[in-house]
């Protein structure tokens, strides 16, 4: 399934590397992580690549399959 994150805190490429080594890490494949929002595939379900983005230091607005 395809996800889009709509997060919150991030402001610079170095969280932009943060939150896409989160997502990495938690299985999430063809990534595409900018300032503010995040697109990944992941086999899972939204919560666990949430979770994941949280425990990296930022806040999920919203999450969505898309």
């Amino acid at each position: 399934m395809r996800y889009l994150f709509k997060i919150d805190g991030m402001g610079c490429q170095h969280c932009v590397k943060r939150v896409h080594d989160a997502l990495e890490a938690a299985g999430a494949k063809e990534l595409n992580v900018e300032i503010g929002k995040a697109e990944a595939v992941f086999d899972g379900t939204a919560d666990t690549l949430k979770k994941a983005v949280e425990d990296a230091g930022y806040d999920v607005l919203s999450a969505e399959e898309i």
